[in-house]
């Protein structure tokens, strides 16, 4: 799926909190395709904040388990944009 299929606030939000933890070598672009550990580099502890900052961001409660889930960007979007809806 596109960038443009979501929110733009959402790929905004998570596009600056993943610009806080990746070091993209890429030209500085980060892309929906883009796994967390072995695109970006992201450890356990990365996605462990990353997670605590989307829950302050969206108001929302990530779960160990659907932590465990997001293995690339698309699926951070996708998943901020499910629980956007739930609130």
């Amino acid at each position: 799926m596109e960038k443009n299929a979501y929110d733009p606030k959402v790929i905004e939000t998570v596009d600056e909190i993943l610009n806080q933890y990746v070091q993209v070598c890429k030209q500085g672009v980060i892309k929906p395709q883009d796994r967390l550990i072995e695109d970006l580099g992201l450890d356990s502890l990365n996605l462990i904040e990353i997670c605590i900052a989307l829950e302050e961001a969206f108001a929302m409660c990530v779960s160990d388990e659907d932590m465990e889930k997001l293995k690339t960007v698309e699926d951070v979007y996708a998943y901020a944009e499910r629980q956007k809806g739930k609130r």
